[in-house]
């Protein structure tokens, strides 16, 4: 049975504004459900900070966690016989009560993992644990007899309470152990009687302000505080009531007739009892406190075939500062009559807040934005059921500017979800404006994107070369210039020769006068580029400049047996029995071919006389003899060429004359 703790009178307690206006309904079916992994129930406390559940299972000698919705989270095991569980003021930790351990287990809320224990005694077996603000009380059974004793989680002193002169003890078994702010009560249930005992912890140890027997209204399943802490409501068989600490009077409360498992109150008086339902009734109802008929009912049921119906002793929390109720039920039917019981366990989450899926939308217009100019953003919410009207939406910009976003502002919905604003893009491009809503307990968050291009004019740009065809290995000058910009003044320029990639040759800020000078030796046609990348302001911009290089072209000739000047002109001589050999270079490149042409001189004037394709050794060489009858005297000339893309040439250069070799025959 659970003992009820002071965390759950100062913290579970501590006053549910919106409990009153959500319970409005007559009658209603659980939230959520979902069977829990556990063989036997012992306590449950919800942690409102983390969302979570935690259930004790003795059988089973570990603690599960779940979330609102019953799913598992984690599981700590190695607690033998846990029972009564108590979360911390701060909700960082849970303290367990661990009979067969005879200690008092402290567990991480956030790990669910065991973070400390406090031995009580080898023969102290504790049942159940509260807090005050700086000791843990526990109740416990013994060899020879029950009681209560505490613990000081700092220097780890374990208290045991004595009766002396108070002529209370408890000779069965473990009390019942109740806890709110500096008051301690124990309750012992015994076939006739329950012994209450008050006691006051104001003076940092118990003393005892009542102690009255009281008469028997039937079994017992479950007490809980009054929200005002001034009495204690009690459930059990057909008979629910309260029993007033200043006097220890009982009176009769919430008339039913069926039985109680179960009850839990709320911090604004709300109070949930559980009822064994019979003819349909309902499973859970919650009454307000004086109030004799319930505000809601709520049936328990999954299904027709797994029905839920009856609460667990002590299985009602509700949710601190909040409006949810959770409810473990349990199951026990067996479809064979022969075959042992199998119990079933199911945590219900009841009375939750209504959530809505939601999304946004947002939209700019077609035509983009101005740099400076207002631009008008439109947007709104989505759900089944609207915020209300004056929800904020935040609105962000990310752009060159502010790459990493910038919150603009805020806007306020419409009745119909919607909104409107305003801005002055400072930074062109593209511009993302973000609208974003970070939900509520009854919505999910939800954001939006819409993308405006900005226009941005381009800066002035000129790259001018030094040479516009050059020769091959020739070093050309570059020099760019920039105009006004906003904030970049960085240029680059980049080469690319022909058939290769683009490289970067140089980056670097432009001088005052606005220019980035670099020098490139070329080797084939190149197109050289002065890039600026943009900034804030202004628009990208490049210039591009091809500059034609020419190949390494020439011709040698051989096998010819002197030269000789005729007029301003060196020639070979060669034998008419001998014919030339010419050896043209060139440039190599895979595949290239180059043109050897031959002219005689003829009538006064250089006539064509031969000519011919051939392609290029791997080392840029071809050689042939020249064929043929020639006359003494006769005159020729012969030079190699190398033209772009004819004859299925290569075109990364631009076209070659190589330099005439003239040659002549002699007897």
């Amino acid at each position: 049975m659970r003992m009820f703790r002071a965390a759950l009178a100062a913290v579970v307690l501590a006053g549910i504004s919106g409990t009153v206006g959500v319970l409005t309904a007559e009658s209603a079916m659980a939230a959520s459900s979902r069977e829990l992994s556990i063989a036997a129930f012992g306590d449950m406390v919800v942690d409102a900070t983390h969302q979570r559940v935690f259930i004790s299972d003795p059988k089973s000698g570990k603690v599960v966690a779940t979330d609102y919705r019953g799913a598992p989270v984690a599981e700590l095991t190695g607690l033998p016989g846990v029972l009564d569980l108590v979360l911390s003021a701060d909700s960082n930790s849970i303290y367990a009560a661990v009979p067969d351990a005879h200690a008092i287990v402290e567990l991480s809320t956030t790990s669910v993992t065991e973070s400390d224990r406090f031995p009580v005694g080898d023969t102290i077996s504790p049942a159940g644990v509260v807090q005050t603000d700086d000791r843990l009380w526990f109740s416990y059974a013994g060899t020879d007899a029950g009681g209560f004793g505490s613990v000081d989680p700092d220097t780890r002193a374990v208290h045991l309470y004595e009766a002396g002169p108070d002529g209370i003890s408890y000779p069965h078994r473990a009390p019942l152990l109740y806890a709110k702010d500096s008051t301690l009560v124990t309750v012992v249930v015994d076939d006739g009687s329950y012994d209450v005992a008050v006691f006051d912890l104001a003076a940092g140890a118990e003393t005892l302000r009542i102690h009255r027997t009281l008469a028997s209204r039937g079994w017992l399943a479950d007490f809980d505080f009054t929200a005002d802490g001034a009495g204690l409501i009690g459930v059990g068989g057909s008979d629910r009531f309260r029993i007033s600490l200043s006097d220890l009077t009982m009176t009769s409360v919430f008339p039913n007739y069926y039985a109680s498992y179960a009850t839990e109150t709320a911090g604004d008086g709300l109070v949930a009892i559980s009822t064994e339902n019979n003819n349909n009734a309902a499973d859970v109802r919650v009454y307000r406190d004086g109030v004799s008929e319930p505000v809601l009912d709520v049936n328990l049921e999954v299904n027709r075939q797994d029905y839920y119906g009856s609460v667990v002793a002590d299985g009602l929390a509700w949710e601190p500062g909040g409006p949810r109720l959770f409810a473990v039920g349990v199951n026990w039917r067996s479809t064979d009559a022969n075959a042992p019981e199998v119990y079933k366990y199911r945590l219900f989450e009841l009375n939750a807040p209504p959530h809505y899926a939601s999304s946004m939308w947002v939209y700019a217009g077609k035509s983009g934005g101005t740099l400076d100019q207002p631009l008008e953003i439109t947007g709104g919410l989505r759900a089944e059921v609207l915020p209300p009207a004056g929800t904020e939406v935040t609105v962000t910009r990310t752009d060159l500017g502010s790459p990493s976003g910038k919150v603009v502002g805020t806007v306020q919905t419409d009745q119909s979800g919607e909104f409107r604003f305003t801005d002055q893009p400072s930074a062109g491009g593209s511009v993302t404006y973000t609208v974003s809503y970070p939900g509520s307990a009854l919505y999910d968050p939800a954001s939006a994107s819409v993308v405006v291009q900005v226009a941005r004019p381009k800066p002035a740009l000129k790259l001018d070369v030094s040479a516009g065809r050059v020769a091959y290995g020739q070093k050309v000058t570059f020099t760019a210039t920039l105009g006004k910009t906003h904030q970049n003044r960085v240029l680059e320029i980049w080469s690319q020769p022909a058939g290769q990639e683009s490289r970067l040759v140089t980056r670097g800020t432009v001088n005052s006068a606005g220019k980035l000078v670099t020098t490139i030796a070329l080797t084939r046609n190149t197109t050289v580029t002065a890039k600026f990348t943009g900034d804030a302001r202004y628009a990208p911009n490049s210039w591009s400049w091809i500059v034609q290089t020419q190949v390494q072209a020439s011709t040698t000739l051989s096998k010819h047996y002197k030269t000789m000047k005729i007029g301003s002109l060196s020639y070979y001589v060669f034998r008419t029995s001998k014919d030339p050999q010419i050896t043209n270079t060139m440039t190599a490149y895979p595949g290239r071919i180059e043109h050897t042409v031959v002219e005689v001189y003829s009538g006064g004037r250089w006539k064509p006389w031969r000519n011919g394709w051939y392609k290029l050794g791997s080392t840029g060489k071809t050689s042939r003899a020249l064929a043929g009858t020639f006359k003494p005297g006769s005159r020729f000339r012969v030079r190699t060429e190398y033209v772009k893309g004819s004859h299925g040439n290569d075109s990364v250069n631009a076209s070659t004359n190589g330099s005439w070799k003239y040659f002549t025959f002699t007897k």
